[in-house]
């Protein structure tokens, strides 16, 4: 993506977020050259963190993620153990054999909030635009989302973009009574999702069968037909 299609792209943001632009946020978990054609996607729920503590608004993010030491997701806790959630994406990274600078990471709500966000049918529409619009700049093959609403959100999105869903698998995660996921979508292009728990609460890391079912899902996306 050149600097004026970048700079188009961040307008649209403007232009579509409004008033929420200013609420502590963040667009990407990944740098601005994150936005390009690429075989991955992923999607969480929302950025973490108390957003009264945390100022940065999504408006502001349009700018800082543009500089070479982007990284949001590197933090460490106060007491400097790693945080988990930077841990699941280092080994998710790993089995995509991915920088994770070069995959595209984004949210279903830009903002933050203190717990699980509600659904806001405006503020949604808002967010699906902004993700349609780096779906087509990244034009996946599979999309990872991060969270059972995502997940459901994002398959009900291809849904309505007339696009025929079928789910094909789904397994424990090996932590509590969430699932991991898989399904297709068949439309224009065929796209497969991978629903994971949300990482700031599940840990994949840590679980030998679910990195091994993880790197079975992204070696064997396009082995499914809708005839099946």
């Amino acid at each position: 993506m050149d600097t004026s299609e970048l700079n188009d792209f961040k307008e649209f943001v403007k232009s579509t977020l409004g008033e929420t632009a200013h609420k502590s946020g963040t667009l990407l978990y990944s740098h601005a050259r994150s936005l390009k054609k690429g075989k991955f996607l992923m999607i969480g729920l929302n950025p973490g963190g108390d957003p009264h503590a945390i100022p940065t608004t999504i408006l502001e993010s349009l700018t800082h993620f543009e500089t070479d030491n982007y990284r949001p997701y590197v933090a460490d806790w106060e007491n400097g153990k790693t945080h988990r959630f930077k841990k699941n994406l280092e080994t998710i990274g790993k089995i995509l054999n991915m920088d994770l600078q070069e995959l595209c990471i984004t949210h279903l709500f830009m903002y933050r909030t203190y717990n699980k966000p509600k659904i806001d049918k405006i503020e949604l529409e808002k967010s699906l635009a902004i993700i349609d619009r780096i779906i087509k700049i990244v034009d996946p093959e599979i999309i990872i989302t991060f969270g059972k609403l995502t997940f459901e959100k994002i398959k009900e999105h291809y849904y309505n973009r007339n696009y025929s869903v079928i789910d094909t698998h789904d397994e424990s995660s090996g932590q509590g009574r969430w699932v991991i996921k898989s399904s297709y979508a068949f439309g224009i292009n065929k796209v497969k999702f991978i629903g994971l728990p949300h990482l700031n609460t599940y840990t994949i890391y840590n679980k030998p069968s679910k990195i091994a079912w993880l790197e079975k899902q992204v070696e064997t996306e396009n082995t499914y037909n809708i005839e099946n």
